[in-house]
């Protein structure tokens, strides 16, 4: 499973024209990236994972609880559909099809595993850990729990784009009985 934190960074050519007029002024803080003999208009870190159709994401600082998201296409006035390209701060695990982005994104919001994944990482930024030292299991389309797993993250993920409610007890409940059971795990 691949997982990537795009970095969408400018290269600028080597030394920059407005470096030495900010050098010694102690408020600004130079943080272009200058990667020698490539164009100023590089992009780094984009690949095909970049369009992938879906993608569960997550911020890397959460500031809280530890929350991922669904996200494919998104409406934008005057140019319709398009796909979303998270940003920097935002880590992703690309995913080709809905039902298996709706699985992970309801995997990873159980409270057994975001609670897992917020207590570790309450003071770190997030990254590729989250899925790194996780046992998930690949989407099986084929298997019950896997589908139901993904019919109620899509649910859920559905309901609070359209400004619903955060999880429900019952939602709760129902995301870590349907996890706990793939992961195998017998609640005493």
């Amino acid at each position: 499973r691949a997982i990537v934190n795009v970095m969408v960074t400018v290269v600028v050519p080597s030394p920059p024209w407005w470096e030495d007029r900010l050098e010694g002024v102690s408020h600004v803080r130079l943080t272009a990236r200058v990667q020698r003999k490539q164009p100023y208009w590089s992009l780094w870190s984009v690949g095909p994972y970049t369009f992938a159709p879906f993608k569960v994401a997550w911020r890397e600082m959460q500031g809280g609880r530890f929350c991922a998201a669904l996200v494919g296409t998104a409406t934008i006035e005057h140019l319709g559909r398009r796909l979303v390209v998270p940003d920097h701060k935002v880590y992703f695990v690309p995913c080709q099809t809905r039902a298996e982005g709706a699985f992970l994104t309801a995997f990873l919001n159980a409270p057994a595993v975001s609670g897992a994944v917020s207590a570790y990482a309450s003071a770190l930024s997030l990254g590729t850990s989250v899925v790194e030292y996780l046992r998930i299991p690949t989407f099986d389309l084929g298997d019950g729990q896997h589908r139901s797993l993904a019919a109620l993250g899509l649910a859920i993920t559905r309901r609070i784009a359209k400004g619903g409610a955060e999880l429900a007890a019952t939602e709760k409940a129902r995301l870590d009985d349907l996890v706990l059971g793939i992961l195998g795990v017998v609640r005493a």
